[in-house]
């Protein structure tokens, strides 16, 4: 009956209320998880290397971290254009050498950008 019609300069749009079991039930709203997250679940295997110089290829990243032991896998992150994001992951096979890589690796500065290296929270 209102919808579409001006009231005070501007056009109403009226439409219908929402069915009850639309609604969230009283007390049934849950906290979503603290940003970080627990890093209890993570293998400790495996870490994230971010602001990654755009050039910089999956096999550079895996020569790069070979110094800290043994690596199962390593990843520059490509879109959908096939060019890098600035970020990858480095798989290694024991925790000592995801250690090794953090302490070696974390703030160096590799073609003009300081790398951030860390734990992989979920892997």
């Amino acid at each position: 009956m209102f919808n579409g019609t001006e009231f005070a300069g501007r056009t109403l749009i009226v439409r219908e209320d929402r069915e009850d079991r639309d609604l969230q039930e009283p007390g049934s709203f849950r906290p979503r998880a603290p940003r970080g997250g627990d890093t209890s679940k993570s293998s400790g295997l495996q870490v994230v290397v971010q602001n990654l110089p755009w050039s910089l290829t999956s096999q550079e990243l895996h020569e790069m971290f070979t110094p800290c032991g043994p690596i199962v896998s390593a990843e520059v992150v490509a879109g959908r254009d096939g060019r890098s994001k600035g970020y990858g992951t480095v798989r290694f096979e024991t925790a000592d050498a995801a250690e090794s890589a953090i302490a070696r690796f974390n703030d160096k500065e590799v073609e003009q950008r300081r790398i951030v290296v860390r734990m992989d929270r979920f892997a």
